[in-house]
C-alpha cells in the first residue's frame, strides 16, 4: 500500500516530494476498478449468492466501503501532496524572489 502521508507529530503529515507525483498517478490505478465492484457485491449479498457466502454478511459491505473510502482518501492525499510539492517548486520561489512588496 503506498503511503502518501507520514507520521510527524501525528497522523497525516504531508512531506512533499517529487515521488508524490508518481504515487498519485501510478499506485492507485486499481481504486476505481475495485470500488466499481460494489454493485455486484451488493446484489450477490442481497440474493445470498456465491459472493455472499465468501463475504459472510451485510457487514462485509460496510467493510468493503471502508476500504474503498480508505483507498480513495489515500489517492487524494497523494494528489494533494503532489500539488503542494509543485507549488513549493514553482510558486514559492517566485514569491520569495519578488522584490516589490506591493506584489
Amino acid at each position: 500500500m503506498p503511503r502518501p502521508v507520514a507520521w510527524g507529530g501525528g497522523p497525516g503529515s504531508l512531506d512533499p516530494t517529487a515521488d508524490a507525483c508518481t504515487l498519485k498517478d501510478t499506485n492507485y490505478t486499481f481504486v476505481d476498478e475495485l470500488c466499481g465492484l460494489r454493485p455486484v457485491l451488493e446484489k450477490s449479498v442481497a440474493r445470498g449468492g456465491a459472493v455472499s457466502a465468501l463475504l459472510g454478511d451485510a457487514g462485509a459491505l460496510e467493510r468493503f466501503d471502508y476500504w474503498c473510502d480508505s483507498f480513495q482518501y489515500a489517492r487524494q492525499m497523494a494528489r494533494t501532496d503532489c500539488a503542494l510539492w509543485t507549488w513549493q517548486q514553482t510558486v514559492l520561489p517566485a514569491i520569495r524572489n519578488e522584490k516589490d512588496p506591493a506584489k
